[in-house]
């Protein structure tokens, strides 16, 4: 663990298990009357407990948001793609999901905002369910992709967020060279493929250009870098300064992400050459691992136009052994 103090809590945040890395945000809505809040809430707890004891399902839940938040689909294939998708996703994901948007089955919303628990019953399938929220995808709010939980609907005042306030002043960490380096080096101890794929994500979307010839807007950036891992993003707030200090959260970090991309030219952004000093690293790594016979070893002259494309073995045995082991030796 870092041997800072003031970032011990911000690690033990960050490591535990993936079901607490990214807190379900609360939605509230002020049109309901306090007896239907009341009901709402005495369903949401319920179905929350189970999440809690069901990680898949939590996963489950975080999946519905991402998928939701994306573009509406513009193609009849496409609709009925996310609605498969969706009806895949267990009983207790979807109804923690419809509840959380007062989404139900045609006809049957009356009814079942006024239960204290939802019942696992022909009138709520995964089916009607995954139906429901289809419906509100495509015809209760913009069809431009979002940063959940801020939709924006077109038949409903806006719900109250329970989560980070995008037009506060934020709150950083002056993080010294030595600062970064210890944590970097904590964050990569941790790294999977997933998330050391997603560090490339991140850095693509942050290149791009944020405004076009005319001066219009270029996609979203919430959007494209929600789907990367809370552990991805991390890495790279604290690689650029922008570690925003409290308690850990991907809102958060995306937002550090977006303020620090306007500050810069919002054309694209040039790529950093590879240092040849960086490049020799990597490529003594390469030479000094000892590997099995039927490890697929990277390269020896790796980063060279001799060697071209690497291909994913490559990379994953670089980041599995070459690089760790050179970072043991140094």
């Amino acid at each position: 663990m870092c041997t800072d103090c003031r970032f011990t809590s911000w690690l033990e945040q960050l490591l535990k298990p993936e079901a607490d890395d990214q807190p379900l945000i609360s939605i509230t809505w002020d049109d309901l009357s306090p007896n239907q809040e009341q009901h709402r809430m005495s369903r949401m707890n319920d179905l929350h407990a189970q999440l809690t004891h069901d990680h898949k399902t939590f996963q489950q839940v975080q999946a519905l948001h991402q998928h939701l938040s994306r573009a509406a689909p513009t193609s009849i294939l496409e609709v009925e793609a996310l609605q498969k998708w969706i009806s895949h996703n267990k009983w207790a994901a979807l109804a923690y999901i419809c509840n959380e948007l007062n989404v139900f089955p045609a006809g049957k919303k009356e009814s079942f905002m006024s239960l204290p628990v939802l019942p696992k019953n022909l009138q709520l399938t995964t089916k009607a369910m995954a139906n429901a929220l289809i419906d509100w995808r495509m015809n209760n709010i913009e069809t431009a992709p979002f940063l959940w939980p801020h939709f924006i609907p077109t038949k409903a005042d806006h719900p109250s967020i329970a989560g980070p306030n995008f037009n506060s002043t934020p709150k950083r960490w002056e993080l010294t060279p030595q600062d970064r380096t210890d944590l970097l080096t904590e964050l990569t101890a941790h790294l999977n493929i997933h998330s050391t794929r997603d560090i490339g994500l991140i850095h693509r979307v942050l290149t791009q250009p944020v405004m076009n010839v005319n001066g219009k807007p270029v996609g979203k950036l919430g959007s494209s870098l929600s789907p990367a891992s809370l552990t991805a993003l991390a890495f790279v707030c604290v690689d650029l300064g922008r570690l925003p200090t409290g308690k850990l959260r991907k809102a958060d970090l995306i937002k550090e992400l977006i303020s620090w991309r306007m500050s810069k030219p919002l054309t694209p952004l040039r790529r950093a050459a590879v240092d040849s000093n960086v490049l020799k690293h990597v490529q003594l790594a390469v030479k000094g691992v000892v590997t099995p016979f039927w490890f697929t070893k990277p390269p020896r002259m790796i980063g060279t136009k001799r060697e071209s494309m690497l291909k994913a073995d490559h990379w994953r045995a670089l980041y599995s052994t070459g690089i760790n082991y050179r970072q043991g030796k140094d």
